[in-house]
Parts: C-alpha cells; structure tokens; sequence
C-alpha cells in the first residue's frame, strides 16, 4: 500500500510542476484523444481552474460556441481537463478547415457562435478529423465541410 501511495504523490507532482498554461499550449499541439488520454491519467486534470485568463485561443465567439449559448456569461471556474479537450479541439479544427480547401476559418466558424442557438452547426467528416485529430486532406478521401443553418441565419 505503501509504495502505491507514494508512486501516487510522484505522479500529482510531476503534473502539478507544470502550469496550467503550459498544459494548455501542449495540449493545442496534441490530438483530441491523446488529450483525453492524458487527462484520465492524473486528478490533477479535474481540478476546477479559473478561466479568467484571456489566451489567442479563446476569443468570447469561442467561448460562445463553446457554451452552446451566445448570450450566456461564462463561468470563472472551469475543469481543467474541460479547457485541455477544448484547446485541442480548436487547434485540430483550425488544421483541419486549413488543409480542407474549403476556404472556411477556424474564425468563421467561431463566429457561428454568436448565432441564435440552434441557427447553424457544422457536420460531416471535417467533424469527426477534428476530434479524431486526423488529417484526411486530399484525394478521394477528404474531409468536407457541410454547414446547416436556418433561413434567418443564411446570408
């Protein structure tokens, strides 16, 4: 029991020597799962966090998009594992809208957010690259980008 114990302290140790932000910037290179992985390794990841700290990744149509809810305010206190996911989800849909060739940014579809909820979404297979972290980018197998909205929400 007690080397376990103590195997256990090493561990909290070794995650909580890092800041937050830095886990954060790794966590903008790595793919979703491997995120995922990672923060199912440790307690250290599902800490609530303030999220009070403005970074390039997120801007309040991300916060929106993320919340589902433009009009909503955002918490101050987010699970850090919450922030890690995201920060990679929107780094890998980034990479993904970029090699699709469809021409859409990362900042459009962070625009979407500021929609009425429920006006727009994105689906297909540029969907499932983003949270699978792959890049299917030419030949037959690309991704595409559908995006649905409402006749109010159209241009």
């Amino acid at each position: 029991g007690g080397t376990i114990g103590i195997i256990a302290d090493a561990d909290s140790n070794l995650f909580a020597s890092l800041p937050d932000t830095t886990w954060e910037m790794i966590s903008s290179y790595a793919a979703p799962p491997d995120v995922y992985n990672l923060s199912l390794s440790s307690n250290h990841f599902f800490r609530e966090v303030s999220t009070d700290k403005p970074s390039a990744k997120k801007t309040p149509s991300a916060n929106a998009a993320a919340k589902g809810n433009a009009a909503s305010p955002l918490d101050d206190e987010k699970v850090l594992a919450t922030q890690l996911l995201r920060a990679s989800l929107l780094s890998s849909l980034g990479r993904v809208l970029e090699k699709s060739g469809s021409g859409i940014t990362l900042d459009a579809v962070l625009k979407m957010g500021e929609l009425p909820e429920g006006s727009a979404l994105i689906a297909g297979s540029t969907i499932v690259a983003v949270c699978l972290g792959k890049d299917w980018s030419g030949g037959r197998n690309s991704s595409d980008v559908d995006v649905y909205c409402s006749a109010r929400a159209a241009p």
